[in-house]
């Protein structure tokens, strides 16, 4: 897909101009109405597209697929998917899944071994779906605006401990580590493909951290944090044209919302929210901007952010919010990033977090929401987190606290809700 006509759709006109894609009337005043949202651009154009530059075809070595946006062509076959570029001179990969296995322990130096796929399987065709299926694994290719989308399906929980680690081969083109993923340089015609918009979940709908990393030139390996998911687990990054991703740098701001911000003494600002990338930096729902550029807090959290705190020196960002995880550290709604890693506050609160008031010192940490347990402490919604353990405030507030405030000396605390 061209700048022209992506900014075409952005802009809510009815003509996609190089594809002659054209919406309903009711979906024109619609999207007249109110801009897309840039994260749901693709879908809005894949669900009213009609014709043949998108779509599956059943054939005898199994399927193929059409993108004709992303002027891409696959072939899925008993040996997995193979890409092919339909323009600037062709070009041919392939990306499979090659191992399965387990990142080590935390500070281990050894990565154990991965158990190796079997190369061939079966491929059943849908009319939305081809699924390529080997005893561990199931690989499921579909097609859209955005891209060719080749999901990776674990049925059962591997052996072993650390994260989960997913190795994939890459033949036909050199893969290079970019901030949205990896860039997949296709041999003979260097055409540039983008392998992006990873998104792993489990049985229950539930978003896991998840990180994708460039091994070689030839092998890349998908870690996810599954300590307490529910298989099976579903890993679902996409392939597209390089230039569709690229398009994102013309977009300072989130592509979600943004529900908290906060500056610290070196005046740096940290923002929280439903998010996943900020200006050309991916972020997992919380980020930093230092003046000049964006940049992600490790692996960021695995849900919404609601409210931030920092001390003056930067040195420590409390966040709070609907989440689980923070980096790969299971933190129950709330969590501490000392400008290099994430730490949990014990066990963290039994509910959503609203409401951070940090004292000046930072030696006390305010935390105002739903829950009516902090640690294994009964909090009803407040409690006071003095950098080892958590106390409540008398018997607490008989419902959720959204705001809190801090005098300068810490000796009065404001309470709404």
């Amino acid at each position: 897909m061209t700048i022209r006509s992506f900014f075409s759709l952005l802009n809510s006109a009815a003509l996609l101009v190089t594809t002659g894609f054209t919406l309903s009337g009711a979906a024109a005043a619609e999207t007249a109405s109110a801009p897309i949202p840039f994260s749901e651009l693709g879908a809005k154009a894949t669900a009213d597209y009609h014709g043949d530059a998108l779509g599956i075809t059943a054939t005898a070595e199994g399927a193929e697929l059409r993108t004709g946006f992303q002027r891409l062509f696959a072939q899925a076959t008993r040996e997995g998917l193979w890409l092919d570029s339909t323009v600037d001179k062709g070009g041919r990969l392939r990306l499979v899944a090659s191992a399965i296995g387990r990142s080590g322990r935390a500070g281990s130096n050894s990565v154990p071994p991965s158990i190796s796929l079997i190369a061939t399987g079966s491929v059943v065709v849908g009319e939305k779906v081809v699924a390529f299926t080997r005893p561990g694994l199931t690989e499921e290719y579909s097609v859209s605006v955005d891209g060719v989308r080749q999901d990776f399906v674990i049925a059962e929980r591997p052996a072993g401990v650390g994260d989960l680690r997913v190795e994939l081969a890459l033949t036909g083109a050199r893969a290079e580590a970019t901030a949205y993923g990896a860039k997949l340089t296709l041999d003979g015609s260097r055409r540039e493909l983008a392998y992006s918009r990873l998104r792993v979940v489990d049985a229950t709908g539930r978003e896991l951290i998840a990180q994708l990393a460039v091994l070689s030139s030839n092998l890349l390996a998908v870690s996810v944090a599954d300590d307490s998911a529910a298989y099976p687990v579903r890993i679902d990054p996409t392939f597209s044209d390089a230039d569709w991703v690229s398009i994102n740098s013309g977009i300072s701001g989130a592509n979600g919302l943004v529900l908290a911000a906060v500056v610290d003494g070196t005046g740096a600002l940290y923002i929280g929210g439903d998010f996943t990338f900020v200006g050309t930096a991916f972020a997992n729902h919380i980020a930093k901007w230092n003046g000049t550029s964006w940049s992600a807090l490790g692996e960021g959290v695995n849900n919404f952010v609601f409210t931030l705190a920092v001390n003056a020196s930067g040195s420590e960002l409390y966040v709070g919010g609907e989440f689980t995880v923070a980096g790969t550290v299971p933190a129950n709604h709330i969590a501490k990033w000392n400008g290099a890693s994430w730490s949990a506050l014990d066990e963290g609160v039994n509910s959503r977090v609203y409401a951070l008031a940090l004292n000046a010192s930072g030696s006390e940490l305010y935390v105002g929401g739903n829950f009516t347990t902090a640690g294994t402490v009964p909090a009803n919604h407040i409690a006071k987190w003095n950098g080892t353990s958590w106390s409540a405030l008398d018997e607490g507030v008989n419902g959720i606290v959204y705001a809190l405030a801090l005098n300068a000396s810490g000796n009065e605390l404001y309470v709404g809700g």
